[in-house]
């Protein structure tokens, strides 16, 4: 195989090479962003973070990257994204080969996304070798510094002579080759000693039991960052396909971070809080038996472009041999506040946030639900289905928004085809849709399991609304209770929630009060159409989004903001 790779670096070379241009941002941009800068501090109240005057503005290409410019300015300033002082603008070309490009991806990072400070991953450029693509990424910190024309000049080499020496020089390494696989073939074939030397020294290879320090699967985000920043990474290998392959390497992640107490249990094992190099981290620690179950979730947080402010940031994944059992890791970032689950138990939500809530949620929905096409009609990033969607599975982040977790349950669409993991049972049994109940869904259509998602999200959203305290109520809000509590008992079966799903045609009860107040009526009507009988008279996660957009920038919502952030109940 590194013959093959030799042969075909040195054809590249005595060919062309080619080398990437870009201009720069056009005067046309920065004039944008000048009459941008202006029009938005005039409507700076209506913004939903606050206007400054060193704000960065950068070119964007991520879906809805722009609606709170559009939505004040209007779409002359589509494609254009804001973000603090301290924010990058973010430029991302994949190629294959030396000079097909497969896509430009532009886009903002606030300051605290961009980690670890001073070298962050999102900047560092990836180079598959086996596939022979490569994704550069580069980050710069002034206004519509990404907003550049890319274009790909190739020059050819033009002596005849040097290209005569380059032929030459391939075409000997080429025999060579050939040679040496010819003479280690009749040696084989004629030695038996040699014979049984040489199947012992493969089975070796091909038999041996895996090392947990021989393998490691990284983020690719992450792992030309960890390349440099653990010391000495050496790259061995990469698999998968598209940009962002997963990388090998021989030192791995879960040597070097340290276990501290258990936040967590599940049906897949525990999660462990881990200081790494410093940073706080989340180990999830699948045991040996649930294999697929840790190969399923890493697969598709692999996908390619799945990066999102509302979907739980995927570092690394990992085996380590502790002598009795190989533990399989998987290493997120870590928040501290914990899942939404836990947070309801013990605290209630001014409007304000229990709306900042929803609307997180509805957009890390939306992003994943989402397919983003790329140039020429390819897929970068394939639609997902979650499948598991509940508070246990949603983590509170700093700012209080949340962030959708657990993806081992979820289904791709890529190509046409629905990818399916191999476990496909259902999601938690509270949470499953009256069509999965009934056994009435359609399960070769991908449309099928949005609408499980978006049926799971209303009780979600049930959840958060009941722990809102609203002005209406003079005694705060209600205590927090699980879906569908004054039905079944704490832990039903898939018989208990038919019976009272599909043949009682019970849903969660929805006070009166919620109809009489003005952020509720209209959560209320969200909750209700989503959670509806025919799967297809559903919302979309977009339109939800847009819905609860829509609220937060109306004046009701505005009338009702709180003081208060939250209160232990």
């Amino acid at each position: 195989m590194g013959s093959l790779n030799i042969i075909y670096l040195l054809s590249i070379l005595s060919i062309a090479y080619t080398q990437i241009v870009d201009k720069g941002p056009s005067a046309e941009s920065i004039r944008r962003v000048q009459e941008l800068r202006q029009i938005l501090k005039k409507h700076e109240t209506h913004l939903e973070t606050p206007w400054a005057s060193d704000d960065l503005y950068c070119s964007c290409t991520q879906d809805a990257c722009d609606s709170d410019i559009v939505a004040i300015a209007g779409k002359n300033f589509s494609g254009i994204c804001r973000v603090k002082h301290g924010g990058a603008c973010g430029l991302t070309i994949s190629r294959k080969g030396l000079s097909e490009i497969e896509f430009v991806h532009k886009e903002c990072f606030d300051k605290d996304e961009l980690q670890p400070p001073g070298r962050p991953f999102q900047c560092q450029t990836i180079k598959a070798s086996k596939t022979y693509t490569y994704t550069e990424k580069e980050c710069c910190y002034d206004d519509m510094c990404n907003d550049r024309e890319i274009t790909i000049p190739t020059k050819t080499i033009e002596s005849s002579e040097g290209l005569h020496w380059y032929m030459l020089l391939l075409f000997f390494v080429a025999v060579f080759f050939s040679a040496v696989g010819l003479i280690v073939g009749v040696f084989w074939c004629r030695n038996e000693k040699s014979k049984t030397y040489f199947r012992g020294l493969v089975a070796r290879f091909i038999h041996r039991a895996p090392r947990a320090e021989d393998d490691i699967l990284i983020s690719p985000k992450c792992k030309t960052q960890l390349d440099k920043f653990l010391d000495d990474l050496e790259v061995s290998s990469s698999t998968g396909s598209g940009a962002g392959a997963p990388m090998l390497a021989h030192r791995t992640i879960a040597r070097q971070i340290q276990l501290g107490t258990c936040i967590g249990k599940g049906r897949f094992g525990e999660v462990f809080i881990g200081e790494w190099k410093g940073e706080k981290v989340a180990v999830k620690i699948f045991i040996s038996r649930d294999e697929k179950s840790w190969s399923r979730e890493t697969e598709v947080y692999q996908t390619n472009m799945l990066r999102h402010s509302n979907l739980l940031r995927w570092i690394a994944s990992d085996n380590k041999d502790t002598g009795t059992l190989t533990q399989l890791w998987l290493v997120t970032e870590y928040l501290p506040l914990g899942s939404l689950y836990d947070y309801l138990e013990k605290n209630t939500l001014s409007t304000t946030i229990g709306v900042q809530m929803l609307r997180s949620i509805a957009h890390g929905l939306s992003y994943l639900h989402a397919e983003v096409p790329g140039v020429n009609n390819q897929c970068i990033k394939p639609a997902i289905a979650h499948r598991d969607l509940k508070t246990k599975n949603i983590l509170i982040k700093n700012d209080m928004t949340c962030a959708i977790a657990d993806l081992g349950l979820a289904v791709r669409y890529m190509n046409g085809e629905i990818d399916i993991p191999e476990n496909s049972r259902g999601g938690t049994v509270r949470y499953l849709a009256p069509e999965f109940l009934d056994e009435t869904m359609v399960t070769n259509r991908f449309n099928s399991y949005v609408n499980l998602d978006i049926y799971a999200l209303a009780l979600v959203f049930w959840e958060v609304a009941r722990r809102m305290e609203y002005s209406l109520v003079a005694w705060g809000a209600l205590p927090y209770e699980p879906p569908y509590f004054e039905f079944v008992p704490r832990d039903p079966t898939i018989e208990e929630m038919r019976q009272c799903v599909c043949v009682e045609g019970h849903r969660p009860t929805i006070p009166d009060d919620w109809k009489n107040s003005g952020a509720m009526i209209e959560i209320t009507r969200i909750v209700q159409e989503c959670w509806a009988n025919n799967p297809n008279s559903r919302h979309t996660a977009l339109n939800i989004r847009c819905s609860l957009d829509n609220l937060k920038a109306s004046s009701k919502i505005l009338s009702q903001s709180l003081n208060s952030q939250e209160s232990v109940s």
